[in-house]
C-alpha cells in the first residue's frame, strides 16, 4: 500500500503524493510513529533498512529515534520544521496529540533491488531548494501585486527554512540570505515563477528611483524587502 501524503488541502509542491515516493530524491527524512521504531523493526542508527509499498523498495541509513512530545508539537518552530522533512501538513501533528509519538530521523540512499542500492535519479529538473534571499524578494512582489494567499505560501516556505537553520545550528537567528536546505523544496513551475517576480521586482524599484512618486503602502513594504 502506498500511503499518501496528507496536506490537508494545502498545495503540494512536490511532483509526486506518496510517502515513498517523496523518499526518493525529493527531501522526506523523517518519519513519525505511535511507538518506539527501534524496538518495533528491530534495527538501530547507522543500520540501513528498506522502506517498501508493493513491488518498489527504498534503502535508507537509519537515524536517531525520539520522542515527540506535546511541548514540541505545540512549539511553532517544531511543527515547520517536522512539516519541511515529512512532506506533510504541519496539521497531521497535531492528530498525535494526547497520544505517544516517536520521530525517527532517516537518511534515504537510493532504490533498492536484487540486493544492489541504485542511486536515485537527479532531480534538478523537478525541484529546486530556494536561498532565503530568493524566498524574502519572491514575497515582496507578491505582498506588492496584493496576493495574499502566494503571501503566505511563501511566508510558509520562510519559516519552514528558518526552522530547518534553527534544527541545524541550534540558532535562533535568522539564517544567512544565501541559506538553502535539501528539505526545502519547489517546483520548477513556482521557481520560474519566482524567477520571474524577483526580475519584475527589480525593474519595479528600478521604476519607482526614476519617478519620485509616491509609494502605496504595500509598495513601500514590498521595496524594503527587496532591499533588504
Amino acid at each position: 500500500m502506498a500511503f499518501p501524503l496528507m496536506l490537508h488541502g494545502e498545495k503540494n509542491p512536490l511532483p509526486v503524493d506518496t510517502c515513498l515516493e517523496a523518499m526518493r530524491g525529493y527531501g522526506r527524512t523523517h518519519t513519525t510513529r505511535s511507538y518506539e521504531p527501534y524496538k518495533a523493526y528491530g534495527f538501530k542508527e547507522g543500520d540501513v533498512a528498506i522502506a517498501y509499498s508493493g513491488n518498489q523498495q527504498v534503502a535508507f541509513r537509519v537515524g536517531p529515534q525520539y520522542r515527540i512530545t506535546s511541548a514540541m508539537m505545540d512549539d511553532p518552530t517544531y511543527q515547520q520544521q517536522w512539516a519541511a522533512q515529512e512532506k506533510h501538513s504541519p496539521k497531521v501533528l497535531q492528530t498525535f496529540q494526547g497520544k505517544t509519538a516517536w520521530g525517527l530521523k532517516m537518511e534515504p540512499l537510493g532504490d533498492y533491488h536484487d540486493r544492489q542500492i541504485t542511486p536515485f535519479p537527479n532531480r534538478s529538473s523537478e525541484i529546486y531548494s530556494p536561498s532565503r534571499e530568493e524566498l524574502r524578494q519572491w514575497c515582496a512582489v507578491a505582498i506588492a501585486c496584493g496576493n495574499e494567499p502566494l503571501t503566505a505560501e511563501i511566508m510558509t516556505k520562510g519559516k519552514q527554512l528558518n526552522a530547518l537553520y534553527t534544527q541545524e545550528t541550534g540558532s535562533r537567528e535568522k539564517p544567512p540570505m544565501d541559506y538553502r536546505n535539501a528539505s526545502l523544496a519547489i517546483g520548477q513551475r513556482d521557481r520560474r515563477q519566482m524567477q520571474q517576480f524577483i526580475v519584475a521586482g527589480k525593474q519595479m524599484l528600478a521604476a519607482m528611483a526614476r519617478s519620485q512618486t509616491p509609494q502605496p503602502q504595500q509598495t513601500r513594504k514590498a521595496s524594503a524587502e527587496m532591499a533588504q
